[in-house]
Parts: C-alpha cells; structure tokens; sequence
C-alpha cells in the first residue's frame, strides 16, 4: 500500500515509475524525485540527497542504457563480442566494433547488442564517466 498518493498535477512533473524490486509503480512529483527513483534502483543509498548528487553522468548513462536491459538478445552478436572482448582484455566500443568486423553497417547492428551487454553488466564500465564510443570496456567476471 502506498505511503502517499500523488495526484495529477499540472504545475508540476508528476507520474508513476516502475519499481523493479517490487513489482509495482512508485508515484513522483517532481523530475529531481523520478531521477532518484531511477538511481535508487540502480543499488545506490544516500543519506544527503541533491539535485547535483542525483543529475551526473551516472543517471545519464542509466537513462541511455536502461531501453537495452530487455532488446530480444542475438545469440551469435553476443558471442562475437564477448569472445573479442575477451581477446583484447579492454578497449573501447569503436575498436571493439572494428575488431569484430569492419563493415559500418555490420557494426551498426552489433552496437544495441553491445549497450545490452553493458546494460546487464556482462561488459564493464566506468558508469560515472559520459559513455561515449571511447569509454573503456572490459570483460565481467561472473
């Protein structure tokens, strides 16, 4: 049962976010409280929050990942990349790319499946940096 009730507001941001860890949606009332929401669910506690704890590059590349989390998986990309991967060590996505295969288009396709890799934390990340096609990548261990 909700805490509160949050209602429809025309002054202000309001809406329902998804909750993960439980199932259901949690209303926010300001686009400061859906961000946190969004980092929150991500793992982080605060004890302090403001805007200029919860608007940094984090919740940037949170926002850019998070479509990717559920994209129909491709079996063969996910293997290409992360067997490649594993023979570079690190690198960033453009080389990771070019390494796999040189065709642009080819590479445009294999790209979503690389951002779900990072999504789902299989490919690692320096999440507090602005991803970028330079951002150093490396192989999870499991």
């Amino acid at each position: 049962m909700p805490v509160r009730t949050v209602p429809k507001n025309y002054r202000s941001l309001t809406g329902l976010v998804p909750n993960t860890r439980t199932q259901s949606m949690t209303a926010f009332e300001s686009s400061l409280e859906r961000d946190f929401l969004l980092l929150r669910q991500q793992g982080w506690r605060f004890h302090v929050v403001t805007e200029r704890h919860v608007r940094t590059p984090y919740l940037e590349n949170v926002k850019f990942l998070r479509p990717y989390r559920t994209l129909p998986g491709n079996d063969a990309y996910r293997t290409q990349l992360l067997s490649t991967l594993a023979t570079l060590e690190a690198t960033d996505p453009a080389s990771l790319l070019a390494a796999v295969c040189q065709d642009r288009w080819q590479q445009a396709q294999l790209l979503p499946m690389l951002w779900q890799l990072v999504a789902t934390r299989q490919i690692g990340a320096d999440l507090s940096q602005p991803l970028t096609m330079q951002s150093c990548l490396w192989l999870q261990k499991p």
